[in-house]
């Protein structure tokens, strides 16, 4: 009789115990994707269609770090385990690839975007279902301006960054106080020319001498520029795509203008296929171009960032344009992401993973323009660019970082 009921009493202990590790286990890991000894990553962008070029290098750079990370030991001693879907660059397949990832691969978190426009698509459902999503190249200024919990990106820098970096850029540098100002007659124009009047305004007591709205496919820019030729600038700010750039750089020489026109936001273009289109090199002579990297595509300071790339991709040496200047930016975005992971600690939760974003302040990437950080109230990783002069051949890099000094709220 004993003996039974001390039967009956081990059995409950172990099942109690039983309950209390599977109860320990599970608020261990509350959340899909992580065990003790992997973390599942869905990264997307477009793989192929019309927009291929702002997906391929971009995954190239990401893959790369991620297996890096991999070979040093992983994060928190679990390997990283890429679910690698193509969003093709539209909303609606952006769409199907984060819900494909969330619902049936069950990733920790996303990693991913490189098309803005297809990004906002998914915006809703990423909030809806709280899932981490850290935007891999795409400007986002829809989707982080006001802030939302789960979403983080700009870390090839918001069309807000580029706004307000012209204004330092123009007036700091190249001393000039009359500017003019060209954009585009959509969402594009809209996010960048905000922090441009902010900053003008209250940083230097300014107000733009003329501002052009223009379709992106505008054939005939002549009565534009004569308008911003009657106004008298010394400098001429051009927040539009490379192909209307090329065409109002070109028509601005045969009208006589000269002074300094600044091409905004061209991170991610071919700035050498924009300098052909022009045609003339005279065109060229006061010509400059923004970007958020740190140096120009095959500068010195991302000669690290090369050589790393090359040794993982050996078969690509040689062809032109590589790594691309997007491609880049994939690092800054991967290194958000690993060393958010790093300072959720060695239990991560998307909670926790979202608080160590936001209390991220001054990482160097080694890449960008300037440092990247987060806050409660900031979800956009970098306020920093850069500018070089291009005569078509040469580009010299101008010394610095520019800064938008605009915040979400402004007034």
């Amino acid at each position: 009789m004993k003996r039974n009921i001390f039967f009956l009493i081990c059995c409950i202990c172990s099942l109690l115990l039983a309950i209390q590790i599977q109860t320990a286990f599970s608020q261990k890991y509350e959340d899909p994707g992580i065990t003790d000894t992997e973390i599942k990553i869905g990264v997307f962008a477009p793989l192929s269609g019309p927009v291929v070029s702002y997906g391929i290098d971009p995954m190239r750079f990401v893959e790369m770090w991620y297996e890096m990370i991999n070979q040093s030991g992983g994060i928190q001693g679990r390997k990283v385990v890429l679910i690698k879907e193509d969003d093709k660059g539209s909303g609606t397949s952006l769409v199907g690839a984060v819900k494909k990832l969330v619902t049936v691969d069950k990733v920790f978190l996303l990693h991913g975007g490189t098309v803005s426009g297809a990004l906002l698509a998914a915006m809703d459902y990423v909030q809806r279902e709280k899932v981490p999503l850290v935007g891999m190249t795409a400007s986002m200024d829809g989707l982080l301006y006001p802030p939302r919990k789960y979403i983080f990106g700009g870390l090839g820098g918001t069309l807000h960054a580029f706004g307000g970096a012209v204004v330092d850029f123009c007036v700091n540098h190249l001393k000039a106080k009359r500017l003019a100002y060209v954009m585009h007659d959509d969402e594009y124009g809209a996010w960048g020319y905000e922090p441009f009047a902010w900053q003008l305004k209250e940083v230097h007591k300014l107000t733009p001498v003329a501002v052009e709205k223009i379709s992106r496919d505008i054939t005939d820019v002549t009565t534009v520029l004569m308008r911003i030729k009657n106004a008298n600038p010394d400098a001429i700010v051009l927040m539009t795509y490379d192909r209307p750039g090329a065409l109002l750089i070109r028509q601005a020489h045969s009208l006589g203008i000269k002074v300094p026109i600044i091409l905004g936001a061209t991170g991610a273009v071919n700035v050498q296929a924009t300098a052909d289109a022009v045609g003339t090199k005279e065109a060229l002579n006061n010509f400059y171009y923004q970007s958020a990297l740190r140096d120009q595509q095959n500068g010195p300071d991302l000669e690290w960032a090369r050589k790393l790339y090359f040794k993982h991709y050996p078969d690509l040496v040689g062809k032109p344009d590589l790594p691309s200047a997007i491609g880049y930016m994939g690092i800054a975005s991967t290194k958000v992401v690993t060393l958010g992971l790093e300072l959720a600690g060695p239990y991560p939760t998307r909670e926790k993973f979202i608080s160590a974003l936001e209390g991220m302040s001054y990482l160097d990437t080694g890449v960008m323009a300037g440092i990247l950080s987060f806050s409660s109230d900031d979800h956009a990783g970098t306020e920093h660019t850069t500018f070089f002069k291009f005569d078509g051949k040469k580009i010299e890099k101008v010394p610095g970082s520019y800064e938008s000094r605009w915040k979400y709220g402004a007034k």
